[in-house]
C-alpha cells in the first residue's frame, strides 16, 4: 500500500491473489464453504449454494446491483457494507486504505457463504474544506479539484483490486436526485424546520464543539489542535425529536425483544457512538 501511495499508483504495489485463477485454491475453498453450511442446515434454506459462494464480478460487471433493486421480490435481501465517502479534499493515504480493504475483505467473505453482497465507496465532494484546499492547490475550480482526488481514489482502488459494486462522487447528478427525492419526503412530512444556532465551529470536522470538549487555552478542537471560531448562522434542521420514543425502543431492544416482535435488533457501535445516538 505504502508503495502504491509513494508511486501514485504508477505500478502494481504488492503481489495480488488472482480473484479469477487459482482454481484448485477456488474448489478447496469452495467445498470448505458448502460442508460448513451443510453440517448447520444453511444449505437447506438456500444460504450457499454451489453458484453462491463463487466471488462476485468486479464493479465493472456488476453494475446492474450497485442501486439496491434488482426488480426480483423473491431474492434474498442485500449483505450491504460500505466504506467512508472520502473527503475530496486531498488524494488516499493509509486512512483512506485500511477501511477500505477491510471492507472488501468482508465483503468477500460473505460472497463465498453464497450472500447477494453489495460493496460501496466513493467520494463526499462538499464542504468548505474541500473548496479551501481547491483554492491552495491552485485549481480550476473545486469540482476540477473533486474530478482530480476522485480519479487517484479510483485508480489507487484498482492497484489494490478493492472489489466495490458502486463508486458514490456527492457531486454526481445521480447522487443529487437521490438526495431531492428524499429530502422532499421528510419536508413533505414537516420534519425540517429553520432555525438559528450558534456555537464554536471546526472546519475539519465540520461540526459545532461544546465548550467542555475545546483544548485551552484558545478554544482548539481536540482533534485537529486548530482554534474553533464562533459562528452563528440560520439552517435547516431535521426534527430528530419527533422519533424519539421510536428510536429508543428501537436501539435499545434486546435481540431476543426483538425477535418476539418479529423484528431485527439493531445494534451501534462502539458504546459512544450509541449514547450519541441516544442523547437528546
Amino acid at each position: 500500500v505504502q508503495q502504491a501511495l509513494r508511486a501514485g499508483c504508477a505500478r502494481p504495489p504488492l503481489r495480488r491473489w488472482p480473484v479469477r485463477g487459482h482454481s484448485a485454491v477456488r474448489a478447496e475453498v469452495r467445498r470448505a464453504v458448502l460442508a460448513r453450511a451443510a453440517s448447520s442446515g444453511a444449505a437447506e434454506r438456500g444460504e450457499a449454494s454451489e453458484e453462491g459462494v463463487t466471488a462476485a464480478a468486479p464493479a465493472k460487471e456488476a453494475a446492474a446491483a450497485t442501486d439496491g433493486d434488482d426488480g426480483d421480490e423473491d431474492a434474498a435481501p442485500f449483505f450491504t457494507v460500505t466504506t467512508p465517502l472520502f473527503y475530496a479534499n486531498g488524494p488516499p493515504h493509509m486512512g483512506s486504505a485500511y477501511p477500505t480493504m477491510a471492507a472488501d475483505a468482508t465483503a468477500r467473505f460473505e460472497r463465498l457463504r453464497g450472500r447477494r453482497v453489495r460493496m460501496v465507496t466513493g467520494t463526499d465532494e462538499h464542504g468548505e474544506k474541500i473548496a479551501a484546499a481547491a483554492a491552495a492547490a491552485g485549481a480550476e475550480s473545486p469540482q476540477a479539484h473533486c474530478d482530480a482526488m476522485a480519479a487517484r481514489y479510483v485508480a489507487l482502488w484498482e492497484e489494490l483490486d478493492i472489489r466495490y459494486d458502486a463508486f458514490v462522487r456527492t457531486s454526481s447528478e445521480h447522487h443529487a436526485a437521490v438526495v431531492r427525492q428524499m429530502l422532499q419526503r421528510v419536508w413533505d412530512k414537516g420534519d425540517i424546520y429553520k432555525a438559528a444556532y450558534s456555537g464554536r465551529y471546526c472546519v475539519g470536522c465540520e461540526e459545532y464543539k461544546d465548550d467542555q470538549e475545546l483544548l485551552q487555552p484558545g478554544n482548539l478542537c481536540p482533534v485537529h489542535r486548530t482554534p474553533c471560531d464562533e459562528r452563528q448562522e440560520e439552517n435547516y434542521f431535521f426534527r430528530l425529536s419527533a422519533y424519539q420514543r421510536e428510536l429508543e425502543h428501537l436501539l435499545g431492544a434486546t435481540e431476543d425483544a426483538a425477535a418476539a416482535e418479529g423484528a431485527a435488533a439493531f445494534r451501534v457501535g462502539p458504546a459512544a457512538r450509541r449514547n450519541e445516538v441516544l442523547g437528546w
